[in-house]
């Protein structure tokens, strides 16, 4: 199984009470390699079919959508949803570095 590597060059500002947290505490990771379309293209289909198969088929145990995961957002809500995590995760980390300078 592969693990991910820390993120400290992407986010260097991690709150002390998740110091000890990693990237895989909150996100499931997962990678597939499919081979060449062009120069194996048999296999690629095959591949491609079966990867189809984590997004639509809720039995396997790699389903990619986990019931736990759904936040009952609509998908016209979606960019609306993200911008405002977005905006939330800018407006701490600009607190982080304005309320140090006011002291």
């Amino acid at each position: 199984m592969l693990t991910a590597p820390p993120c400290r060059h992407i986010f260097p500002l991690k709150p002390e009470a998740l110091a000890s947290a990693n990237l895989t505490d909150y996100f499931d990771l997962s990678f597939t390699a499919l081979p060449h379309k062009i120069l194996m293209p048999d296999q690629f289909e095959t591949a491609v079919k079966d990867l189809r198969k984590r997004f639509v088929d809720r039995a396997r145990d790699d389903f990619v959508f986990k019931p736990s995961y759904h936040k009952r957002i609509p998908a016209d809500g979606v960019a609306f949803y993200m911008e405002q995590i977005w905006v939330r995760y800018q407006l701490r980390l600009r607190a982080r570095w304005i309320s140090p300078l006011a002291r």
